[in-house]
């Protein structure tokens, strides 16, 4: 199932990206989290999950599990794979991870 834009928008914001609106053309922009390169709204695909994601999701579970990376991946993969195999299913593993309640 696709996201409806406000879980896209909290998301990204959850990845450290800043919320801005930009242009005329009714575009919505982020601040890319290094640099303050104004970036169009990342898509969810496996390279932008990646990327600004799934570095966040790891360093979280590290620090519940009290784990080593390796064993991070390893849970987060898991978590995929009981979604499913696809983008939108990695979205819902770090969406849970990310979002998980005592999370800031």
């Amino acid at each position: 199932m696709k996201p409806i834009d406000e879980q896209v928008k909290g998301f990204w914001e959850r990845c450290g990206l800043k919320h801005i609106y930009q242009g005329t053309n009714g575009r919505w922009y982020y601040y890319e989290h290094q640099g303050g390169v104004n970036i169009p709204v990342p898509p969810i695909d496996l390279n932008s999950l990646f990327e600004y994601a799934v570095p966040l999701a790891v360093k979280a579970i590290m620090a519940d599990q009290e784990c080593d990376e390796e064993l991070a991946y390893a849970i987060l993969f898991k978590k995929w794979q009981q979604i499913g195999y696809d983008a939108l299913a990695l979205f819902g593993a770090l969406r849970k991870v990310l979002f998980k309640k005592g999370t800031k």
